[in-house]
């Protein structure tokens, strides 16, 4: 089993024109570690979510659908606070912007006494994006990574700038995990933007020497890199029609986590990977990402739809 740790919003996708006055918008259920809990779960993962869940009517929603997929509530901590809402916009390549209304929400009111007793069937504990930077639920998170170092630990920062601006606050936190960790996946963009006037391919290879035993680079729709300490790998990513790239990144995650927990230890499929292994895993993920994004919002595949890529890769 693994344990995703982080937030759940709804997310609100502009429908249509929109003027001054007025605008349509298409709601989901979304934030990149429930996307990630979800992904999991549809590939046949046992799979829980440690998150902060409202009451109010979104909340009610959220906790209904976490069943519907199939993903355990034991660590979901229920709070008075509002949900987080984010507003999306997409350029003319499908590419995601961002707006948050999350201040004091119940996805960052997470505290040291809300943590639950971790059972020994959780192989593997999941970290990400905004929920490492908004306290106290960002506290919470550590005092958690720390009590779990022992355990299989993966991360995929999942920068989001409107929540928090300052790259400061995010690096910190993401120096301070990589010792921790031993997977990290990253998009070049969120490199990008931590350190806009450095190579992200240095920036990945100081990170992969601070701890990580595999760090991925996602790079769009161009490539997947892999590397260890032994070995760098690219993949090319294969080109589609794209709707949107909401949840590509989550998928890539939800799929490699799959995939290393397969043998019911990930971190013991870490040990034996080799090239070919690893060549195999980014065709697979990204095939998967790609497939996420031709169509709308994060609607990440079922293990039916990956089976054939899965079988002759």
């Amino acid at each position: 089993m693994y344990l995703v740790c982080g937030e759940v919003l709804y997310d609100f996708f502009q429908d249509g024109p929109a003027t001054n006055a007025a605008a349509r918008y298409d709601a989901r259920i979304g934030g990149s570690p429930f996307n990630v809990a979800m992904g999991l779960a549809r590939l046949g993962a046992e799979t829980a979510l440690l998150t902060g869940i409202s009451f109010d009517m979104f909340g009610e929603r959220i906790q209904a659908n976490l069943s519907e997929e199939g993903i355990a509530q034991w660590a979901v901590v229920r709070k008075p606070n509002p949900t987080t809402l984010s507003f999306v916009g997409l350029d003319a390549q499908g590419s995601p912007s961002y707006a948050f209304i999350g201040n004091d929400a119940s996805d960052r009111s997470i505290e040291i006494d809300d943590l639950p007793i971790i059972p020994d069937t959780v192989k593997g504990l999941h970290f990400g994006s905004f929920s490492l930077v908004t306290p106290p639920t960002s506290t919470t998170l550590f005092t958690l990574l720390e009590r779990e170092r022992n355990r299989f630990i993966s991360l995929d920062p999942n920068v989001r700038p409107t929540v928090e601006p300052d790259m400061s606050v995010w690096e910190s936190k993401i120096t301070a995990i990589l010792p921790l960790a031993d997977l990290v996946k990253v998009s070049r963009e969120d490199i990008e933007m931590l350190y806009p006037h450095a190579d992200p391919m240095v920036i990945a290879r100081r990170w992969l020497n601070e701890g990580p035993r595999l760090l991925i680079v996602s790079d769009g729709g161009n490539e997947a890199i892999g590397m260890t300490r032994d070995m760098e790998r690219r993949v090319p990513v294969e080109p589609v029609d794209i709707v949107d790239t909401v949840g590509a990144g989550d998928t890539f995650m939800a799929t490699l986590l799959f995939l290393l927990g397969q043998s019911g230890n990930p971190s013991s499929s870490l040990d034996r990977l080799d090239a070919a292994g690893l060549d195999r895993i980014l065709r697979i993920c990204s095939h998967a990402a790609s497939l996420t994004c031709t169509r709308m919002g994060a609607d990440l595949p079922r293990l039916g739809e990956l089976e054939a890529i899965i079988a002759t890769s």
